[in-house]
């Protein structure tokens, strides 16, 4: 049996929650998998406290064996406890997220002993390279903590999805247990790739909309650069009200909220450009869908993923006259974004069966 843990609900759909859906179910295939997440009262404490934001939830159907914490859960008393008990002391595995939450559930339901057998996932960084918060600086200095490198000697494995964790916990921390495999994405097979806009370069913002993600410098640039260039913006999250009252004072903004499926597909066609200027990043679901309908990334030396420059160009310490400087080339000379070769990148390098196919060998048989 095998356990994958996460904090949010499933149902959040985040770029980690579709990650753990998805692969629970893969590998619930060919052995008994469950899902433990939290409530949403609970989770939500969090959310309000640390990213100032609830967390929505989408209609999920599974067929994998889910068990929802509430409070009650953590009476030893309760029939919920023992069965979580019971769950995390029989399983061969547990996958969580390598985050404070996940880590003080893992050690109160499974105790100490239950590290040795557990793989924890880098979805989110290691450190912030860009702290701008209290709790950011409070984030890097427990992660880093004689403790913190004491557990993750402990583990199993360590998976990261990026190669910049990989070499730190590798050469700065020296763990030898950590295991590299990015994300995986399978190609929309309803997507339209078209030449680059004649008129004007489309720029686009995906994601949540909050300072972690750069939806600040993402707001200052749409300010400081002229209506050569058209924004796109898509998601909701803590400043919407200010993305929507920046939508009404100038041109140069489309705001669409949070999309469905259709929805992104007919962004995705129109842009030219995602501008990811995300202070944190593992590696980023949004970046690969952009990928993969031919949209060039431009991002920070913070989150760069290390791509073919005609794929991907990233800028010095997340630098906002940078990101203008070279939004302004590209709007001068679009002819450089070759969306075909990009999404055929994409393709090769991140098919999601070849990505799961290495996950089954290398973490779960």
């Amino acid at each position: 049996m095998i356990v994958f843990l996460n904090f949010a609900p499933i149902d959040f759909m985040g770029g980690a929650e579709k990650w753990m859906l998805s692969i629970s179910e893969l590998v619930n295939k060919k052995e008994p998998t469950i899902l433990i997440d939290v409530s949403s009262n609970i989770s939500n404490i969090y959310g309000g406290i640390v990213l100032g934001r609830s967390f929505t939830r989408e209609r999920v159907n599974t067929n994998v064996k889910r068990i929802t914490l509430s409070y009650r859960s953590f009476l030893p008393w309760t029939k919920s406890y023992k069965e979580v008990t019971k769950v995390f002391k029989e399983c061969r595995l547990i996958y969580f997220r390598y985050e404070l939450q996940e880590a003080l559930i893992l050690l109160f339901f499974g105790r100490i002993i239950s590290f040795k057998k557990s793989v924890a996932g880098f979805h989110s960084p290691f450190m912030y390279n860009d702290p701008i918060s209290v709790l950011d600086h409070i984030h890097n200095i427990v992660y880093t903590s004689f403790l913190s490198r004491k557990v993750l000697k402990t583990l199993k494995k360590i998976h990261v999805l990026n190669i910049s964790d990989k070499n730190t916990l590798k050469n700065k921390y020296h763990l030898n247990n950590v295991l590299f495999i990015p994300n995986g994405i399978i190609i929309d097979p309803a997507r339209v790739l078209k030449k680059p806009n004649a008129d004007k370069l489309h720029v686009l913002f995906m994601g949540e909309l909050s300072t972690r993600k750069g939806i600040d410098k993402v707001q200052e640039i749409i300010r400081r650069v002229g209506e050569s260039i058209q924004f796109h913006i898509a998601g909701d999250g803590p400043k919407e009200n200010e993305i929507k009252r920046l939508a009404n004072e100038v041109r140069n903004l489309n705001y669409y909220g949070r999309l469905d499926r259709k929805g992104i597909r007919k962004v995705l066609a129109r842009c030219d450009l995602l501008l990811f200027p995300s202070r944190a990043e593992s590696m980023s679901l949004t970046v690969l869908e952009c990928m993969s309908y031919g949209l060039y990334i431009l991002d920070s030396t913070f989150t760069s993923l290390n791509l073919p420059n005609y794929i991907e160009k990233s800028i010095l310490k997340n630098n906002v006259e940078e990101y203008i400087k070279q939004l302004n080339e590209f709007s001068s000379q679009k002819k450089v974004i070759d969306r075909k070769r990009i999404a055929n990148y994409c393709q090769r390098t991140f098919p999601q069966n070849k990505i799961n196919n290495i996950l089954e060998k290398k973490l779960f048989n």
